[in-house]
């Protein structure tokens, strides 16, 4: 018996989504390989904002990459950029967690 529902695509009553078992299996990239996390510390000349809002400029602004290595060469996945009282707040709370593996 066909649906009549509005949902299916266009005007093709026979669509049918096809859901796989597998979908529901995948596992995260951190299950092959591990995510590594590097501080770096600059000087802002330029105003810059960080991630959470607020302006920085002529201070110390703190940078933490997220990045896997494959084969060799390195892929970021993740840039989060801190003013030092977002840092040492972010750090307090164990939401930074730099030069540890996961």
């Amino acid at each position: 018996m066909m649906r009549r529902s509005s949902c299916y695509a266009g005007k093709n009553r026979n669509y049918e989504p096809i859901w796989y078992d597998a979908d529901y299996d995948v596992k995260p990239i951190s299950a092959y390989t591990d995510i590594e996390h590097r501080k770096t510390e600059h000087f802002a000349w330029i105003p810059t904002r960080s991630d959470f809002g607020s302006l920085i400029w002529m201070k110390t602004c703190i940078i933490v990459e997220h990045y896997i290595t494959i084969n060799g060469t390195h892929k970021q996945l993740k840039q989060t950029k801190y003013s030092v009282s977002e840092y040492i707040e972010a750090k307090l709370k164990g939401e930074v967690e730099v030069g540890r593996r996961l």
